[in-house]
């Protein structure tokens, strides 16, 4: 089990709030060991999301292929809003077959 699961978060939420965003990068990049010259010096909180001990390109390999940039919390059900086109349709269908009604009638 990793940490993404237990903590229900995403690969490079380095604060662990539950969500992948600016945030997360203005942090690890304040940490400045970024393809540092120290060897094994990087934790998760500092930029380390494949778990090597370095903070590097691969890592935001790992953290984009997860998906998680920009996106709801892990765990939770994203909700689809009704198309605000189809409530529109049916408005001005009604509307029209209400006026038709009252041209016949």
């Amino acid at each position: 089990m990793s940490l993404t699961d237990v903590r229900e978060t995403w690969i490079a939420d380095a604060n662990l709030d539950g969500r992948f965003d600016s945030t997360d990068l203005v942090s690890v990049f304040r940490a400045g060991e970024f393809e540092d010259a120290r060897k094994d010096n990087s934790t998760w909180e500092s930029g380390d999301w494949n778990l090597d001990g370095e903070f590097n390109s691969a890592d935001f390999a790992v953290a984009f292929a997860d998906g998680g940039i920009e996106r709801d919390l892990r765990g939770e059900v994203e909700q689809i809003p009704e198309p605000a086109s189809l409530t529109l349709s049916v408005f001005v269908l009604c509307v029209m077959v209400m006026w038709r009604r009252q041209i016949f009638a």
